[in-house]
């Protein structure tokens, strides 16, 4: 973990908001994976399996269709109704050939199914093939029996393989419809399960990188504020933690306990200074008052020098009053 430690801060940053990043775009990721499988299986089903489906059953109808026309053609009494059914004949053709255009353009890309048209279509010809060159020129010629035999024959036969080749594809269309379909609430619920358990391990990671990132960055800042504090209040006694990290926490550690050192070792020296000032200052007050004693006895000996000197004069006075009262009288003595 030192290495997480020793980088700076902004990478420290960059790291935990890449990682939520990081899963942020994983479960988008997902998310639109999911969703585009989702939008690309529904749009298989409404454009091809359930058209498939549609088509085919509409295929089968018109066939269904002609061939009723054709049975009621041949008990038409009247050439009229025989053309007005003739028409019918033609119509239903038409839209079956407008169907079957549809079918094969939506799935040449798909081999199997355009094997099973293929098949279709040239049972189709034969079948168109026939009814328009022989039962319905029959039909016109009132040759009701042979027309009855061709069309409860061969044509009633190629009629049913073309019934049975529409069910077969309308019922592989419904089956593939339902099988994308489970596929796409699958995808759906697998969907709903990657986000839970991906949200989870983002919530978990994020959490992961917020207690780590409160451990490595603001813990220690909160320390070295709380210590601050203390600093601010006066006290110095505080040691500051060991900070061998790289990282900005790391300098300011260091600078903050280099900081203190100093101010304890100022404090010190302006401790010692004032020490060594009030002794000094205790010399000087000794001194003076030595001097103040010295001067006092010296005024005492000047008192007494000048009480001496008093003495001196007076004596000498009194010597001086003697010598001249002498000398007074040996001068009378000699008169």
């Amino acid at each position: 973990m030192n290495w997480l430690q020793n980088l700076s801060t902004r990478a420290k940053l960059i790291l935990g908001f890449g990682v939520a990043i990081l899963f942020l775009i994983i479960v988008i990721a997902a998310a639109i994976r999911n969703i585009s499988f989702m939008q690309g299986t529904q749009r298989e089903i409404v454009r091809s399996d359930y058209s498939n489906s549609v088509d085919t059953l509409m295929l089968e109808n018109r066939e269904d269709e002609v061939r009723v026309s054709l049975l009621t053609m041949m008990g038409a009494g009247s050439r009229a109704d025989k053309e007005l059914w003739h028409q019918a004949i033609k119509e239903s053709t038409s839209e079956f050939d407008a169907i079957f255009s549809r079918l094969l353009e939506r799935n040449r890309d798909n081999p199997a199914v355009l094997s099973r048209l293929t098949e279709l279509g040239k049972i189709h010809s034969a079948f168109r093939e026939t009814r328009d060159s022989q039962l319905i020129p029959l039909i016109y010629g009132n040759r009701l029996a042979e027309a009855k035999r061709l069309a409860l024959g061969v044509q009633a036969a190629r009629h049913e393989n073309m019934n049975r080749i529409a069910m077969e594809l309308g019922r592989n269309a419904l089956e593939k419809a339902n099988s994308n379909l489970e596929a796409s609430e699958k995808s759906a619920r697998d969907s709903i399960v990657i986000f839970v358990i991906l949200g989870v391990i983002a919530i978990v990671a994020s959490a992961l990188i917020a207690a780590l990132l409160n451990s490595i960055m603001a813990r220690p800042l909160k320390e070295v504020s709380e210590i601050a504090g203390r600093v601010a209040s006066g006290d110095l006694t505080v040691s500051m933690p060991g900070a061998e990290r790289q990282d900005e926490v790391g300098v300011l550690v260091r600078t903050f306990r280099s900081m203190i050192e100093r101010l304890k070792k100022q404090t010190r020296e302006i401790s010692d200074a004032v020490n060594m000032l009030a002794t000094s200052s205790s010399q000087i007050a000794a001194t003076t008052a030595e001097l103040a004693s010295g001067t006092e006895q010296t005024a005492i000996s000047v008192s007494e020098t000048t009480a001496t000197v008093e003495e001196v004069k007076q004596t000498a006075t009194v010597s001086t009053q003697k010598a001249r009262h002498v000398s007074e009288i040996a001068q009378n003595a000699v008169q």
